[in-house]
């Protein structure tokens, strides 16, 4: 009998069972972290004071120009993105819970900040209502 190779899907890739393996995603991470770091650079005046063009992030990390561009144009969509998203949302939840806490303990402006966060609480109707108190305070001792 012949012996005949099914192709691998990615679902049955091994490594993090988004078709990945454990040497991709590093690459990735690491290209990612090149990426990021000559961006802040160039943006925060280190280098120059705008957002670098793909030959200057090539320049700037080593990495190829067509492997930057790529690199840009797929992180949103990348199994090793999403997975960073996942760490920024838990990261958030946990701020969220200690903002939450100090609210808890009578931290006025933890409990605004919460609101805010939660979208329960915008910042122009704090504001307006803070001036409408700060009028009713004024024409009550005038």
């Amino acid at each position: 009998m012949e012996n005949i190779k099914t192709p691998v899907t990615e679902a049955q890739q091994p490594g993090n069972g988004q078709g990945l393996d454990e040497k991709q995603l590093k690459v990735w991470e690491t290209n990612h972290q090149k990426i990021m770091v000559a961006i802040s650079e160039a943006t925060n005046g280190i280098t120059k004071n705008y957002m670098p063009t793909v030959s200057e992030l090539a320049g700037l990390t080593g990495l190829s120009r067509t492997t930057v561009y790529e690199h840009i144009a797929r992180s949103s969509v990348h199994p090793a993105s999403k997975q960073r998203n996942e760490i920024f949302n838990a990261v958030e939840e946990e701020i969220l819970l200690k903002i939450a806490l100090k609210a808890f303990k009578g931290d006025l402006q933890a409990a605004k900040l919460y609101l805010q966060l939660k979208g329960k609480m915008n910042n122009k109707t704090s504001a307006k209502n803070s001036d409408q108190n700060n009028y009713s305070e004024q024409n009550r001792f005038s």
